[in-house]
């Protein structure tokens, strides 16, 4: 009897500790952040996935505070409010936020943005406060630290502004995240933030994200905007839903930021042609390309294409001749059944060939345009 008590008592610690050591895995947490030194202007707003394990299960956990912290005293004359380890800011304290599930497990983005005045600091680092009201409250410090940026072309910056549009026919990016990274082999992106949504919900979400600041021009439907240092290459584009999972992504020699202060389009660098309209969760046996419908057609056409796993993927038009006319996909995507349009809207009537190449995979197809 003793010995089974004892191992009850083992096993109660056992648990108890385990729920008692809640842990925070920092799965998307950019390398930057920052502003102008104005308080009405430009703020960078960042976003992180989180993941937090050894919390109560499925309890709901009503509040959330993350703030900044200055790794190293500032230069300006801010005073011992950014004293290192005081003057925590939390820009964001939200009520009713998320249940953890039978493991005790939250997964979610989390929101912040940069308050203007943080572009003057060298680094920071994030603390995150998760509470259950009245019971208990857990605290979070990164491991890592952050960067801050000054965007203005004072002698002091150090920020650029990168921008694009998403989508030329389809809304499919709007609302998911656009990650962007210096190499092809880092794993930490430099930066972290929507695609922008719809035009009618728009200033919904920015409410949502504390009217975050963003140059209002890019503001839009489609459009990303995202603040990196100055004059540094851009290797990788990624795209990734509300549960961060990559959807797409692209690769590029030819993107890079623009000197301190300026606002660089990468699309004008190297063209982003995200213009697929739909694409299934079902997972195809074959790589495919069928034949468009209508056909004939005029103006537009939908050419359907299948991918059996991940690939680069360029969608070309050629007429008679072997020309090149138009590139409706080139970038890597995700396996599934996608569909895309071509507007022939300006070309002369007669036959053009349709080329689907996805890795080693090549496939066309003829399609008349009959006017």
């Amino acid at each position: 009897m003793r010995s089974l008590t004892m191992v009850f008592l083992l096993l109660c610690i056992v648990s108890l500790t385990a729920f008692g050591q809640p842990a925070m895995q920092w799965t998307v947490y950019p390398s930057y952040l920052g502003g102008t030194s104005a308080s009405t202007t430009l703020e960078q707003p960042i976003a992180y996935y989180l993941t937090i394990t050894g919390l109560a299960p499925s309890a709901a956990y009503s509040q959330l505070h993350m703030g900044f912290n200055h790794v190293a005293a500032p230069t300006t004359t801010r005073g011992s409010k950014w004293v290192p380890g005081s003057g925590w800011i939390s820009p964001s304290t939200l009520g009713a936020w998320r249940t953890s599930d039978a493991s005790g497990t939250i997964k979610a983005w989390v929101l912040l943005r940069t308050p203007s005045s943080y572009s003057q600091i060298d680094s920071s680092r994030i603390r995150i406060r998760i509470t259950r009201p009245g019971v208990d409250t857990t605290t979070f410090d990164s491991p890592f630290d952050i960067k801050n940026l000054r965007y203005d072309t004072t002698a002091q910056a150090t920020g650029a502004v990168v921008y694009g549009y998403m989508d030329t026919v389809s809304q499919n990016n709007a609302g998911n995240l656009m990650l962007v990274y210096k190499e092809l082999t880092d794993t930490r992106p430099m930066a972290c933030w929507f695609i922008y949504p719809k035009n009618n919900v728009i200033a919904s979400a920015d409410s949502q994200i504390y009217t975050t600041r963003m140059d209002p021009t890019l503001r839009r439907a489609g459009y990303f905007q995202l603040l990196v240092p100055a004059n540094t290459k851009i290797a990788k584009l990624e795209v990734r839903d509300t549960n961060n999972t990559v959807v797409r992504w692209k690769t590029s020699t030819l993107w890079s930021s623009g000197a301190p202060g300026t606002m660089t389009d990468l699309g004008s660098q190297d063209p982003l042609v995200l213009s697929v309209l739909d694409r299934t969760g079902e997972v195809p046996a074959a790589f495919s390309l069928e034949q468009n419908y209508p056909n004939p057609f005029n103006p537009s056409t939908t050419i359907n294409f299948s991918l059996p796993s991940a690939a680069p993927v360029r969608l070309s038009i050629y007429d008679m001749l072997g020309r090149e006319v138009s590139v409706l996909v080139d970038e890597a995507l995700m396996p599934g059944s996608y569909a895309t349009r071509w507007d022939a809207t300006g070309r002369s009537s007669g036959t053009y060939v349709a080329r689907l190449q996805a890795g080693t995979f090549v496939q066309t197809t003829k399609m008349i345009l009959m006017k």
